[in-house]
C-alpha cells in the first residue's frame, strides 16, 4: 500500500511539473508587448575605408615577429558612410 501511494504521488508531481511548464511556454508565447515612436529606415550602408596617407585598402602588415613575438605600434583607419542612411 505504501508503494502504491508513492507511485500515485510520483506521477502527480510529474504532471504537475508538465503543467506548469506547458503554462509558462504558453504564457511566454503569447506576450505582447507595444513599443510607440519605432521607425524603420531603409537605404545603403557603403563603409568607405581609408589608411593613414588617404590610401583605400593600404595593407597591414605584421614582419620580423621574432621568437618572442613582441609587437607595438599602431595603425590608423578612417571609416566613413558613404551610403544613404545616417
Amino acid at each position: 500500500m505504501q508503494n502504491q501511494k508513492k507511485h500515485w504521488l510520483s506521477i502527480i508531481l510529474i504532471l504537475l511539473v508538465a503543467v506548469g511548464g506547458i503554462a509558462g511556454t504558453l504564457a511566454y508565447f503569447t506576450a505582447t508587448r507595444t513599443a510607440a515612436n519605432n521607425k524603420f529606415t531603409t537605404g545603403t550602408l557603403d563603409l568607405s575605408v581609408t589608411g593613414d596617407n588617404n590610401i583605400v585598402n593600404e595593407p597591414f602588415v605584421i614582419e620580423n615577429m621574432g621568437a618572442n613575438a613582441n609587437i607595438s605600434g599602431t595603425k590608423t583607419w578612417t571609416i566613413k558612410n558613404t551610403g544613404t542612411l545616417p
